[in-house]
């Protein structure tokens, strides 16, 4: 009886939910991650640095926000572990950061929404997370690139917030702290 009535309620907060005139979309993107595994898998710099990130995260898009919606995987090639992803201006493209299995640190990547061109924009031995469109076209994103550390966490780095080109390109920092930003 309490789950038929748990349903029955889920469905009429569906329904409120969906008569909202500002919901006037019908897809959603999201990022689907195991959870992150070892000691210290529950703090948040662990999920958000890799160390503990287990392969097997998809990048997705939900194309009907009905039980009868569709999915559609938009990444990965490999399997990895997502972070935070941002859609485009213009809503045909999206920027992600993602872990491959085989890698030491998250990238940011960028594909079209319907799944085609997907292209690596950064690399290297540092983690770049959080990207985000700037109205420019450029790229803003936090980075270990500043080779400080968490002052509680000696070996885990602290991030700073850097901006590049579209293409990666052009990368400099906005600011230079020594705590996570």
């Amino acid at each position: 009886a309490a789950t038929e009535i748990y349903f029955a309620v889920r469905a009429v907060k569906r329904r409120i939910q969906f008569k909202n005139p500002v919901v006037d979309f019908s897809q959603v993107l999201f990022i689907d991650n195991p959870y992150p595994q070892g000691r210290e898998w529950q703090h948040q710099v662990r999920h958000r640095n890799g160390m503990m990130a287990v392969p097997g995260g998809r990048l997705l898009v939900l194309d009907g926000l009905n039980p009868g919606g569709k999915l559609h995987k938009l990444a990965p090639d490999k399997p990895g572990f997502f972070w935070k992803p941002d859609l485009s201006f213009d809503g045909r493209r999206v920027v992600f950061c993602l872990k491959k299995h085989d890698e030491k640190s998250f990238h940011l990547y960028e594909v079209n929404l319907d799944g085609s061109g997907v292209r690596q924009i950064t690399d290297g031995p540092y983690d770049d997370l959080d990207p985000i469109y700037l109205p420019d076209g450029k790229i803003a994103f936090s980075t270990t690139r500043a080779n400080t550390y968490i002052r509680c966490m000696p070996y885990t780095y602290s991030y700073v917030l850097a901006r590049c080109d579209a293409d990666g390109r052009n990368l400099y920092f906005i600011s230079h702290a020594s705590e996570p930003e």
